[in-house]
């Protein structure tokens, strides 16, 4: 997760595993699928010295390198509308006032949604944590 702070940059979600990447933004969702092998040398093999870093990257590429023509390319994406649109939340809202039908997004899911925005302020004034008590459905210390 990140925040933007109302820069021009783009929202997204990344979840990486075992099997692969999944990238999920306003419009896609994307799965990169990987090997689980070694694509690269170490990160840190710049900082060893001559003698030891020259061996070191030559038995690297000669295990590691993947053959021309055999690099691992499954990549599948889904395109869709932007899920942030306000047009599709306004049309819930507007069904569920002509219907009297329910939301699935009521007061209590505002609620929890807000709520740990409302800890971490509380735990700033606070200068201790802080935990949700359910019982009493109230912030403690």
């Amino acid at each position: 997760m990140r925040i933007n702070l109302g820069t021009e940059t783009s929202e997204g979600y990344r979840f990486m595993g075992s099997k692969g990447i999944l990238d999920v933004n306003h419009t896609s969702i994307t799965f990169t699928a990987q090997t689980g092998a070694d694509t690269g040398p170490s990160w840190y093999a710049s900082s060893f010295p001559k003698n030891l870093r020259d061996p070191y990257m030559a038995d690297w590429h000669a295990r590691h390198d993947i053959v021309p023509g055999k690099e691992p390319t499954e990549v599948i994406s889904f395109q869709g509308p932007s899920y942030d649109e306000a047009k599709p939340h306004l049309w819930n809202f507007f069904e569920a006032v002509r219907t009297r039908k329910p939301v699935v997004e009521d007061a209590v899911f505002g609620h929890h949604a807000a709520l740990a925005c409302h800890m971490a302020n509380e735990s700033y004034f606070r200068k201790s944590a802080v935990y949700w008590d359910e019982a009493s459905k109230s912030i403690k210390s």
